[in-house]
This record gives C-alpha cells, sequence and structure tokens, in this order.
C-alpha cells in the first residue's frame, strides 16, 4: 500500500491515509488508491504534471486527446470511468480527484457538460456512526480559455462546501436516523450547496447546479473494533504507562471475545477503518496499543530483551519502471521515565512519525526515489526526529531505514 503506518514495524496492521479535503500538488506516493491501480493508470496519471494547472481547459483537453488517442489510451480511459475506488476518492486524493474530475470529463465526447453523481463528504460522530452527505451537480463549461486551476479550484470547493456543513451541524441531528431529521440535514444541505453553485455560475465562465442531496448516518465499524475500542478509558491518556499495560492486560485475561478481537484486528485494513474513526481513536488502535503491548516485560513478550519499537514503511511510484519502490523505517525504544504517561510518550512517537511522513509528501516528483542519495536523506530526517525528540522520557535509537537494496 501506498502511506505509512503509524503502528510497531513488527505488527501485522496495513497502512492507511486520512480521508480530509485534498489539496493541489498533493504527491501521488500518498494516494488512497490502491498500487495496482496505479501501475495500471501510469499513463493517465503522467498527464499530472507539475504544470497542467497553468494551461486553459481547451489546452489541456487537445494536449490529453493528443496523448490518449490510440486504442490502448481509449482502453485505459474506459478502464478508469469503471474503477468505484477512483469515484469514491474523487474528493479526498489527488490522483483519484485528477483522473475522475479533470481528465476524464475533458477527454470526453460532451466534454463541456459533466454530470457529477454520488459525490459527498464524511464526518466521523461517535458510537462508530459516520455522517454521510451525497450530491448530484451538473457542472457546465461555458469558457474554455479558463486555467485549469481554476476549473478544479471548484470541485475542491464544492466538496469543502459539504464538509463545512456537516462539521457545522450538532452531532445529536446528524446522528439521527429518523426520517424527518434526514431530511431536514439534506434540505439545509441543498441550500449550502446551491449558494455556492449560484457564486460560481455568477462569474459566466462555468455554469453549477445541484440535482439533488441524500443525507443518512452509517455504522461503519465493526463490531470487533468497537470491542477494542473498550480499551480507551476516558482517562487513559493520563495513565502511567505500566498501570495502562496493567488495565489491558487484566481486560485480555477477563474477555475471551476482548483478546480475539485484538488478534483479528492486526489482519483489519487500515486503509477503510481509518476513513471511518476519529484521529484520536485511529491513534489509540495503531500507535497506542500496540507500543503499550511491546513494552511488556513479560519474558515471552520480550524475546531475547528486544526493545518496543515502532516505524513506518512506504511503497512510492516509481514512474521510470512503472513499479513501486519500497522504504521502511524502524526506531527501538525504551521508555526512561517511571511517572511518563500514555499521552506523552504518544506524542513522542507520534512527532516522529508524522515528521517522517512530511519528509515523504514534500519529496519533489523529480526525485529520484531509487538513488542512495534519497535513502540517506530519508535517514537524515529520521536522525535529526529522532534528536529533537530525545530526553522526554524514551530513549530512542534507530534500528534501520532500508530501501531498494540499500540499509542506513
Amino acid at each position: 500500500m501506498i502511506g505509512a503506518y503509524v503502528i510497531p514495524v513488527n505488527s501485522a496492521a496495513k497502512t492507511g491515509q486520512t480521508q480530509n479535503h485534498v489539496q493541489p500538488g498533493s504527491p501521488a506516493k500518498n494516494s488512497l488508491l490502491s498500487e495496482e491501480l496505479l501501475i495500471e493508470f501510469h499513463s493517465l496519471l503522467a498527464l499530472q504534471t507539475d504544470t497542467y494547472r497553468n494551461m486553459t481547459i481547451q489546452e489541456f483537453r487537445e494536449n490529453a486527446v493528443s496523448e490518449l488517442d490510440t486504442p490502448q489510451g481509449r482502453a485505459l480511459l474506459w478502464e478508469a470511468a469503471l474503477q468505484d475506488s477512483i469515484r469514491f476518492y474523487r474528493f479526498t486524493d489527488e490522483n483519484a480527484f485528477f483522473l475522475c474530475n479533470t481528465l476524464l470529463p475533458l477527454t470526453g465526447g460532451k466534454w463541456k457538460t459533466t454530470t457529477i453523481t454520488s459525490a459527498g463528504a464524511e464526518r466521523s460522530l461517535k458510537g462508530g456512526l459516520t455522517a454521510q452527505l451525497e450530491f448530484n451537480a451538473t457542472l457546465k463549461i461555458l469558457n474554455a480559455d479558463i486555467l485549469i486551476s481554476e476549473y478544479e479550484q471548484i470541485y475542491r470547493e464544492l466538496h469543502q462546501v459539504a464538509q463545512d456543513f456537516l462539521s457545522s451541524q450538532p452531532e445529536a441531528a446528524l446522528a439521527s436516523a429518523a426520517a424527518s431529521s434526514t431530511k431536514k440535514i439534506e434540505k439545509k444541505a441543498e441550500k449550502e450547496l446551491k449558494k455556492y453553485a449560484k457564486t460560481v455560475s455568477q462569474a459566466k465562465n462555468i455554469t453549477l447546479s445541484i440535482d439533488k442531496c441524500m443525507y443518512g448516518p452509517e455504522d461503519s465499524i465493526p463490531a470487533y473494533v468497537k470491542n477494542v475500542l473498550t480499551l480507551k478509558t476516558d482517562d487513559y491518556q493520563n495513565m502511567k504507562l505500566t498501570d495502562f499495560f496493567e488495565y489491558v492486560t487484566m481486560r485480555y485475561e477477563a474477555d475471551q471475545s476482548l483478546w480475539e478481537a485484538k488478534n483479528r484486528l492486526a489482519h483489519e485494513d487500515y486503509d477503510r477503518l481509518k476513513n471511518r474513526l476519529s484521529e484520536e481513536d485511529y491513534n489509540f488502535l495503531t500507535v497506542t496499543l500496540p507500543c503499550t503491548e511491546r513494552e511488556s516485560t513479560y519474558p515471552s513478550d520480550r524475546v531475547g530483551n528486544i526493545p518496543a519499537d515502532f516505524g513506518g514503511r512506504y511503497e512510492l511510484p516509481y514512474p521510470k519502471l512503472e513499479t513501486l519502490i519500497s522504504f521502511e523505517w524502524c526506531v527501538r525504544y525504551e521508555p526512561s521515565d517511571p511517572d511518563m504517561t500514555v499521552g506523552q510518550r504518544d506524542r513522542i512517537i507520534l512527532n516522529v512519525v508524522h515528521g517522517m511522513d512530511a519528509f515523504v509528501a514534500d519529496t519533489p516528483k523529480s526525485t529520484d526515489i531509487s538513488s542512495t542519495d534519497y535513502l540517506k536523506k530519508m535517514r537524515s530526517c529520521l536522525d535529526r526526529l529522532i534528536l529533537e525528540n530525545s530526553g522526554r522520557g524514551l530513549d530512542m535509537t534507530v534500528f534501520q531505514c532500508m530501501g531498494p537494496g540499500s540499509e542506513f
């Protein structure tokens, strides 16, 4: 999977990305799309150059049609149009955004009119519920001489209006599945979206109309995941590491179903879960709990007295060979402050993880990620993050930083 995992390296859990409103220039390496799709549609994504947003709609269309006017190119466009995941991530992943909102509409036969169906926004609610707002809209191009950046901004802002609307609503109203409540949400959402559409249309370059809004809360978190989340007490972040470990151990020993749920979680698809969980719940499952377990002092849990660890793994697209290149880093640590709390430890670990994620995310597309120099820079970044976050109760050392055929 493309991305990083915020869990101990030895865990079997998978990677995940946050489903936020996507910003222009987000790197392909952070894609929510599967590696198989990224490889399959590499030649389509190659049109997503550093400068394509500076083209006019007409210029981009002519260039894209020229590049893809082959049996293979047309077949790829057709296949991309059939992919549910591309439509699902059309507002939250830069690659899906480019394919679904820019390339596919502007290379079609009726390219001046686009029907946007089942687009939407989500908000995580308490109790495992997800507020889901979907809408249908129609976009018509009146002036093909505006820049692609202006054209795409309309899509981005349309999604942001929907997202902001959900954020502004009381959680109790969003959580209600009563027909009267969901209809009320739909009407209010449609009013906000139409207000934005009117603003777009007034510029007379593009007309935007909102055709329909649909709303409903969904219970999207598996029962066994909710079971594991019962370990997340109200004050767990203020508990000492040893106290929280003893609490977790006691709960496992007292409840076989909880133990089985925890083991099942190790094989969960975190790509799917992360878009359904709050940030705190996600961090609890991928940082707090696995790190707590790795800090066990029981002989059977610490084979060879190996310290606890955490790390990240990235699989980044390498267009030159139309493949993916894997990177992995691991940091071993020992708590040095007996009074350290769970929250203090987690913040230190997340500082390192987020710093490494930022390093990868900020890598220019022109970088040769297969080079030794890139891996050295990655290792230097990791060393710097360890130094910056040392001396706060965790003794951390870099165990490995690996790339294609090299380790530093």
